[in-house]
């Protein structure tokens, strides 16, 4: 199975962020490509006044894959 991740589309490029860790999953491209704002923005953004953009992210994940949660080590 594929570690949960955000994609992040650029052109022909395609960045994983991992889910579980925070990290790039990927060294190409190079995640330095990305702007610090953006990270920052779907790691600490606001989705809502009661969830942040990570936390709605992960909520997608979760119910798009139940056999993947977040949770797991897998």
């Amino acid at each position: 199975m594929e570690p949960p991740h955000v994609s992040i589309l650029r052109g022909v490029k395609t960045w994983r962020l991992a889910l579980r860790t925070g990290k790039f999953l990927d060294k190409i491209p190079d995640p330095g490509e990305i702007p610090a704002d953006l990270i920052n923005f779907i790691k600490k953004g606001r989705k809502s006044k009661d969830q942040t953009v990570w936390e709605w992210l992960c909520e997608q994940w979760n119910a798009k894959y139940p056999n993947n949660p977040i949770s797991s080590k897998d």
